[in-house]
């Protein structure tokens, strides 16, 4: 995914082109009456290279449906010795390793994946969908990519999500990790609430099937940040832009949806709430953390079949399970359960692996021996 065409200045430069064909009404408009617009091309092909991609298309097998709706990550339930695992609290290291030792077998097409939190109520959910964050997607993508362009160039979208996530930035990714020690080490982690106090946290299993990030109905997710960053503004956002004008933004970075009917594939994608991702571990912290991702689409389709959902941005989905298994730890183990696990080298030196953070757990090392 290329980055460099980025735009710098509030709206791309093809604006004024753009804005005509959304709202140029054609012989061939489409029988919602909420929509009159041109579907015709906007990446700068000939008609005649046009006419040559389309016989590509023809020649691409369809897209089957139920496989999109199958993408959905299905949180299975989650026994413990042949019987449904029951929420509960732990004091040590030990007590947690029984747990997690009790779980059933993972089978050949599902995973355990683990979750650390350090505050027990916290809901657990992207970074993104936190404080109606999302409403800002387009902005994060916007400056970031703006501001350094050349950390995101020849990355693909699910890569561009990594790197934002790797420095903070909201996005669509929740993290996950197949090792649990790591999770419980985050759940103990910066136990001080606001007020001082120090809560309890927590750690959350899950299972269920985890996929390759390379996979088109993947990236086609993660970009939703890119598209709305290249082409929202206050006109676009109430404006009727047709799922025909997604797919041309798509064909420009080089995916192909294939010969499906165009707006049933991507409304198929739009419908799935989350996805379970086994990324490649292309950075050394996601490499030490084991990292797994849940990524979070829309979740929903637009209330008009052939445009694309701004209507459903507002209402991002979440994680509303009963399948999920929660374990509890008390604010007064923390310190002790930290202890234990940085006696067989779970410590921020190993889980974050950078110069920025080694240098900080240096220094506070040596103001802990001096004490």
């Amino acid at each position: 995914m290329d980055f460099d065409d980025h735009k710098v200045s509030k709206y791309p430069d093809d604006f004024e082109e753009m804005k005509e064909k959304m709202t140029a009404p054609t012989e061939d408009a489409s029988t919602d009456d909420t929509t009159e617009e041109d579907d015709s091309d906007i990446s700068g092909e000939s008609d005649q290279d046009k006419s040559e991609g389309d016989e590509d298309v023809k020649d691409t097998e369809q897209v089957d449906l139920k496989y999109i709706s199958r993408l959905k990550f299905s949180f299975e339930k989650i026994h413990t010795h042949d019987t449904p695992a029951i929420d509960g609290s732990i004091n040590s290291l030990d007590e947690f390793l029984v747990r997690i030792d009790q779980l059933d077998e993972k089978d050949s097409e599902s995973e355990y994946a683990f979750r650390g939190t350090s505050k027990f109520s916290l809901i657990s959910e992207p970074s993104l969908f936190r404080n109606k964050g999302v409403q800002k997607e387009w902005k994060y993508y916007h400056h970031i990519i703006r501001l350094v362009p050349e950390e995101f160039s020849d990355k693909s979208a699910f890569d561009v999500l990594c790197k934002m996530q790797h420095y903070s930035i909201p996005t669509r990714l929740l993290d996950f990790t197949s090792n649990p020690l790591v999770a419980l080490f985050f759940a103990c982690k910066d136990n001080n609430s606001d007020d001082g106090d120090v809560e309890n946290g927590k750690v959350e299993v899950i299972k269920g099937k985890f996929y390759q990030s390379d996979l088109h109905e993947i990236q086609i997710i993660c970009l939703i940040g890119d598209f709305l960053s290249r082409y929202r503004s206050e006109y676009y956002h109430h404006a009727n832009t047709s799922l025909s004008f997604f797919h041309d933004y798509l064909l420009k970075k080089h995916i192909d949806c294939g010969n499906t009917p165009i707006n049933d594939y991507l409304n198929a994608i739009f419908e799935v709430p989350y996805i379970g991702i086994r990324p490649n571990h292309t950075n050394a912290r996601l490499r030490a953390q084991q990292g797994l991702f849940l990524l979070f689409g829309i979740g929903a389709k637009s209330m008009y079949p052939n445009q694309f959902p701004y209507d459903r941005l507002r209402n991002p989905p979440n994680i509303d399970s009963e399948n999920k298994y929660t374990i509890k730890i008390p604010h007064f183990a923390k310190k002790d359960i930290l202890k234990q696990l940085e006696r067989i080298g779970i410590d921020n030196s190993r889980l974050f692996p950078d110069l920025e953070h080694i240098a900080e757990f240096v220094k506070d090392d040596l103001v802990r021996l001096e004490v």
